[in-house]
């Protein structure tokens, strides 16, 4: 089964270059999510050393600022 998110996220998550493949309901494929914050971006640990044009480090944390993952996070808390 996979995981919904509407037509207007989708179209804002215009730099993804991995097909949307967080989409199949697969997470092993997703940053692993430890915490949101009020601005609604997520604090993440990074998938792999594959550099993502929605990952942001600031400090020590890394944010992800992916429409698509940060929808995935709110509505699924995966």
């Amino acid at each position: 089964m996979g995981i919904k998110v509407s037509d207007l996220i989708l179209k804002a998550t215009t730099q993804c270059k991995k097909g949307f493949s967080c989409l199949s309901g697969k997470t092993d494929c997703m940053c692993k999510a430890s915490s949101s914050n009020p601005d609604h971006t997520l604090v993440i640990k990074p998938y792999s050393s594959d550099p993502c044009d929605y990952n942001r480090t600031l400090g020590n944390a890394h944010h992800c600022l992916c429409p698509v993952r940060n929808d995935i996070y709110n509505r699924y808390k995966i």
